[in-house]
Formats: structure tokens, C-alpha cells, sequence
């Protein structure tokens, strides 16, 4: 699978995460016990999204991570091999 679809479901992971938390936080005070587990969802939604995206894009070559908290998308060449990704 290509780094940049593996971007795609990375976001989507966090879109859904965040609007199980945001809905979790809304049913705070109707449903107590109900908030809470969808909220605790979406956190670990979030949690998986993050970590899955972390250890699969990846350096074709020398399968060096290319997240990173320090740039924004992803880098045009391996910081790593050097050689050129995508």
C-alpha cells in the first residue's frame, strides 16, 4: 500500500476519533455511563490511529519512519538513505 494512502486512512482515523471524543463530550451530562465509554473510544481510536501511522509509513527502502513531529507532511526524500520516496 503507498505511503499516501495510508496518510488518508491515518486522518480518517483521526476524524473519527475526535468525533467519538466531541460526541462523548457532549452526552456528559444526559448519559453519564455512556459518555464515558464513547469517549474512552475515540481516545483509543486516536491512540491506534496515531501508533498504526508511526510504524507503517515507512521508507521503502530502508523502512525508516517518515512521521515526524518537526515537519509537516512528507518528505520528498529519505532523511535516512537519502533516496527519493514516492
Amino acid at each position: 500500500m503507498k505511503n499516501s494512502k495510508k496518510i488518508s486512512i491515518m486522518h480518517w482515523t483521526f476524524g473519527i476519533g475526535f468525533a467519538f471524543l466531541i460526541f462523548g463530550l457532549l452526552l456528559k451530562d444526559v448519559h453519564t455511563k455512556v459518555s464515558l465509554i464513547i469517549f474512552l473510544i475515540g481516545g483509543l481510536v486516536l491512540l491506534c490511529g496515531t501508533l498504526w501511522g508511526y510504524m507503517s509509513i515507512t521508507c521503502p527502502y530502508c523502512n525508516t519512519t517518515l512521521v515526524s513531529r518537526d515537519r509537516w507532511g512528507l518528505p520528498k526524500f529519505c532523511p535516512e538513505c537519502g533516496k527519493k520516496v514516492e
